[in-house]
């Protein structure tokens, strides 16, 4: 499995996030790291993550999806199982 830290910001002040954070919660393994920052695991490619993030909003996005596979976090989430496990595989 592939893992991949994702940052994003729409371009229109008034767009809609909610079909992003709709398609990012559909991944089997996704954790909301910061307000706009996900880690992702997946068979897809890098590549192949962005189209399917950039097909999510109707409107202008700037999006990065970066491999991650020895990241290392602190975040006071740190207690919470789900970010736990997420980390420890």
């Amino acid at each position: 499995m592939n893992k991949y830290v994702i940052t994003y910001d729409l371009i229109d002040a008034d767009g809609d996030y909610q079909g992003l954070y709709d398609r990012l919660s559909n991944f089997p393994e996704a954790v909301k790291l910061t307000e706009s920052v996900w880690m992702i695991k997946t068979k897809l490619t890098a590549d192949d993550v962005v189209e399917t993030l950039k097909n999510s909003v109707h409107c202008g996005i700037r999006l990065t999806v970066s491999n991650a596979p020895g990241l290392r976090t602190f975040n006071d989430l740190s207690s919470q199982l789900e970010f736990n496990n997420f980390f420890a595989s």
